[in-house]
């Protein structure tokens, strides 16, 4: 059967937004990703000399475009989104087509009911920073259509080492803020769903968060309304990841509907689970 959630991971994904599942990926994989992105690595970053991965980019090195479309490559400051891949059949093996990504997508969102994959987001990289400066932390909710986001590590992220940061629970919160259920807030049409949004936002910032820190091989599953943010590098490490969200084949319907009642409703595999 494979790598699955259990009932209390579960759970713990309905209460709080997001569960890490660890050591997911295959060795083989990781290898695979590790060659891709150092072949496509600009002189700068040298693999056998972690020196060079301090930031940021120097500026004959850095990708700016106003077109964030899926395929284009962003490389600025200490961020890099290595986009082109995001489609190339080992990518699409080793994450969407996963059989063991696959089944625990399954598991929240229901056997046979995701659309079939395309592409996914790539490799998105932040490099360490030893500047000194004080990071602020500013959390925001992604405004594009989907279910179920993943985070794949591909390297070993240690605390202050940039992971995915969220704030647990969110997700009950943020869900009325919207005025559709999976639409972003440029859909919003009154002032009154607007500031709520605003206002929740403003709330969750004075809250405590969570660093997913972990290793190579491991996932980060979160609800498509959780608050969020990548973390701040001031480690010694790279932080890779890969990005991919996962969403149901009924969404060109049910992006239309409001919030509705009970948030679970197209998630069978939690509607009952308590």
């Amino acid at each position: 059967m494979g790598t699955r959630f259990t009932d209390d991971e579960m759970l713990f994904f309905k209460r709080n937004g997001f569960v890490i599942k660890r050591n997911v990926l295959k060795p083989e994989y990781i290898a695979k990703a590790q060659e891709v992105f150092w072949a496509e690595a600009p002189p700068q970053l040298d693999r056998d000399d972690p020196s060079t991965w301090i930031g940021p980019f120097r500026e004959e090195f850095e990708i700016t475009v106003e077109d964030k479309a899926p395929g284009t490559d962003q490389r600025q400051g200490y961020r890099w989104n290595l986009r082109h891949i995001g489609e190339d059949a080992w990518m699409m093996d080793m994450i969407p087509r996963n059989p063991d990504l696959l089944g625990m997508a399954e598991q929240l969102l229901g056997a046979g009911n995701l659309v079939p994959p395309m592409r996914t987001r790539g490799i998105y990289t932040t490099l360490p920073r030893k500047d000194g400066a004080e990071l602020d932390d500013h959390l925001h909710v992604d405004q594009h259509v989907f279910h179920l986001g993943t985070v794949t590590y591909l390297g070993k992220v240690v605390s202050g080492g940039g992971g995915f940061r969220v704030w647990p629970g969110s997700h009950r919160w943020f869900y009325n803020t919207f005025a559709s259920q999976y639409k972003g807030t440029r859909f919003n049409e009154n002032e009154e769903t607007t500031n709520r949004y605003l206002e929740t936002k403003e709330f969750f910032e004075t809250q405590p968060s969570v660093e997913c820190t972990g290793d190579a091989g491991d996932v980060v599953f979160w609800h498509h309304r959780l608050a969020h943010m990548a973390g701040h590098n001031t480690s010694d490490n790279l932080r890779q990841a890969i990005l991919y969200d996962f969403k149901k084949v009924d969404f060109d319907y049910t992006q239309e509907l409001p919030p509705q009642p009970n948030m679970w409703v197209d998630w069978p595999g939690l509607n009952s689970l308590d």
